[in-house]
């Protein structure tokens, strides 16, 4: 498996150790780019019939529900402070 050393995943990793949430551009397969702020838990690959995709494991602040999302698909993305209860 690859390893988590991209620039993504560093911010990602960083966040998670720092207790911090994160907000980014997020863009799913044929849709329109929508942001996000998710409380990241982990750096983990998610496996298709045909392939791998490395994603974080989050809390959707949006969805309210945790959710994989693909680290290719991030953009723009900045900490900010923790949105928890």
């Amino acid at each position: 498996m690859a390893a988590f050393i991209d620039p993504v995943s560093m911010e990602i990793r960083q966040a998670m150790e720092e207790g911090s949430d994160v907000r980014f551009l997020y863009t799913k397969e044929g849709q329109v780019p929508q942001w996000r702020t998710v409380t990241p838990l982990e750096l983990t690959h998610l496996h298709r019939a045909s392939h791998a995709s490395r994603c974080v494991l989050a809390y959707c602040h949006l969805g309210q529900a945790k959710r994989h999302f693909v680290l290719s698909r991030i953009e723009q993305m900045s900490r900010v402070a923790a949105m928890r209860p």
